[in-house]
């Protein structure tokens, strides 16, 4: 059933996959070849073997994990891009892999821009449905579907991804999502009340007047200190 002979993945989508299937065995079944950057490794690894999706991802047959970081990224990709997605792009085109896996909007833009195809976690899914494997896919865009998520901006962030993220969120009922922009100082969180965001806090940090600890759903029982975040605590 190998339509696509090679395919290089991200962190997200392989994350995403482990979420919705609880294996990475589909991809062996999809793809002829399975690359997977040293770079996308380590970061799926970062934090020990009992963090989400490591036992997946290590007993994943036919993943071919490269076992030295990409040789050459340009600063073009490395300062857009996390190194994840950064080293996936550069694996792509250095060896000539026509097809990579990203799911993030700025990944997958540039790798647009450089004449890569492209798919993510849900096309996976789709192909997988089509070509007839066993996949409930309500049920597995439920078991991706993240209950928190916090965004921190990059320098120069595009106001219409963020607004292209909030109504996806929203739209996907995913109950709270931050917004956290280091460049101006700010913290802005929704939560979700009636199928719809709320703000339940909206602060921006400025020195002569510094926040004070809050607790924010959905982690209400635990102050957060802001002047740590953004001050000089």
């Amino acid at each position: 059933m190998h339509n696509e002979k090679e395919i290089v993945m991200n962190t997200g989508p392989i994350i995403a996959l482990a979420a919705a299937l609880n294996d990475l065995h589909l991809l062996d079944s999809l793809y002829g070849t399975v690359h997977v950057p040293y770079e996308v490794a380590v970061e799926i690894r970062a934090k020990g073997a009992a963090t989400f999706a490591v036992e997946q991802f290590n007993a994943a047959r036919g993943l071919m994990i490269l076992d030295a970081p990409v040789a050459t990224i340009p600063p073009l990709l490395r300062n857009n891009l996390d190194l994840g997605e950064a080293s996936v792009i550069q694996y792509a085109l250095d060896h000539k892999i026509p097809t990579v896996c990203i799911d993030e909007i700025a990944g997958r833009r540039v790798a647009r821009l450089c004449g890569l195809k492209l798919t993510g976690s849900l096309g996976i899914l789709l192909r997988a449905k089509r070509e007839g494997y066993p996949i409930v896919l309500k049920t597995a865009i439920r078991r991706m579907t993240p209950d928190w998520v916090c965004e921190i901006t990059s320098p120069g962030h595009e106001r219409k991804d963020l607004f292209h993220n909030f109504m996806l969120l929203q739209r996907n009922k995913v109950s709270y999502y931050w917004v956290i922009s280091p460049e101006d100082k700010a913290l802005i969180a929704y939560e979700l009340v009636d199928e719809k965001y709320r703000v339940t806090l909206s602060v921006e940090y400025r020195v002569e007047k510094p926040f004070d600890k809050a607790r924010i759903p959905p982690f209400e029982e635990v102050e957060i200190d802001l002047n740590y975040i953004f001050g000089d605590g």
